[in-house]
């Protein structure tokens, strides 16, 4: 038998984009269009027109990352797994819905956004939503499926965002890097050695890429005997406008798809797919259900008549409070039960038991 160990990094970034910095460094100039910038230093050479030493100039730039806005699709080749499986019509109500993706860092790899250092979280530029479909009683769901797009992506209506999209601010909660390690190999060391982690990270992905991906939970909780539809959507409005066919050009790259006081917009979506919830949960949650009762004293017992044992046996009739009946016990027992006389009926015999005949 062998065990697996895992390990959860709350977010990866990769490449320039580990660039962006926390706006309230010295590094980060707030963007004023649709895209994230970092700072870039280069140092030309050239030569001189004139014969004479190499001429030396250096350059400082903000260059322009792409991000949500620059996107308009999702390889489904990215997308390695999703729960519930489609289709699904006995779900547990009692889980939650995710996405996976094969690359480690797609969750975040085109997010503007700078990691929150007060709490360790990355917002990315996806968001897995779950909403409640038409029912069979004739309900509407909350939910209106958009037109014919008028952009790459097609869109839904969310009748009630409020009250039906997890608030923009806590997505960085619901994606993290799963990664699958060796229990005698831990990814994370005691105490957290950050850079060690990260380099330990980097030879797993080099020699088994397969071990690790990213995921994104929706923090929705569930009903029993409901379809449900989930949407892979834009967690960013350039993302929202671009998926849309509307140029982001003057948004703020960091300005969420959704908040208060912006009901009735069209959602985009990268992907979608449908499920009903069954009638009752996993496991965990059936054996919740079991509500302790004081059992009766005779539970887990069974009365044996000891006066007339026959096949030429003695009758056990001491001590005389026993009643000529002895109590069986099995596998079963009461919590916490007092024990009684049944279960020292033995107890006035005080020499050892005979030798057993056969060894």
């Amino acid at each position: 038998m062998t065990t697996n160990g895992y390990s959860f990094l709350p977010w990866l970034r990769t490449g320039i984009a580990t660039r962006i910095a926390d706006p309230a460094g010295t590094a980060y100039t707030a963007p004023t269009t649709g895209r994230a910038t970092v700072p870039v230093e280069l140092d030309v050479t050239g030569e001189p027109v004139v014969p004479g030493p190499l001429l030396h100039a250096p350059v400082r730039q903000r260059v322009q990352l792409y991000g949500p806005g620059d996107v308009i699709g999702v390889d489904p080749k990215a997308i390695s797994r999703v729960e519930p499986r489609p289709g699904t019509t006995e779900t547990e109500p009692n889980y939650l819905a995710h996405i996976e993706f094969y690359p480690e860092d797609f969750a975040w790899r085109y997010s503007p956004a700078a990691p929150d250092h007060a709490t360790g979280r990355l917002r990315p530029w996806l968001a897995l939503i779950v909403l409640e479909g038409p029912t069979d009683t004739g309900g509407p769901g909350e939910f209106e499926e958009g037109g014919p797009p008028a952009g790459p992506l097609p869109y839904i209506t969310v009748r009630d965002p409020a009250a039906c999209l997890p608030p923009a601010e806590e997505l960085g909660a619901w994606a993290h890097v799963h990664v699958d390690t060796d229990p005698d190999e831990p990814l994370v060391s005691e105490p957290e050695d950050m850079p060690a982690t990260l380099a330990r990270l980097r030879e797993l992905l080099r020699t088994r890429p397969d071990r690790a991906c990213s995921r994104i939970i929706s923090p929705r909780h569930l009903g029993a005997n409901t379809p449900y539809h989930a949407f892979l959507v834009p967690a960013f409005e350039t993302g929202r406008l671009a998926g849309l066919g509307e140029p982001p050009d003057d948004t703020d790259a960091t300005l969420a798809s959704w908040g208060p006081g912006r009901a009735g917009l069209p959602l985009p979506y990268y992907h979608r797919w449908s499920f009903r919830t069954g009638s009752t949960g996993d496991f965990e949650e059936l054996v919740r259900r079991i509500q302790p009762r004081k059992p009766d004293p005779l539970v887990a017992r069974r009365d044996i008549d000891v006066l007339r044992p026959d096949f030429g046996l003695p009758p056990i009739d001491r001590p005389p409070a026993l009643g000529g009946v002895l109590r069986l016990g099995g596998a079963l027992r009461i919590p916490r039960r007092t024990r009684d006389l049944w279960d020292n009926w033995d107890g006035r015999f005080t020499a050892p038991p005979p030798p057993q005949p056969y060894p």
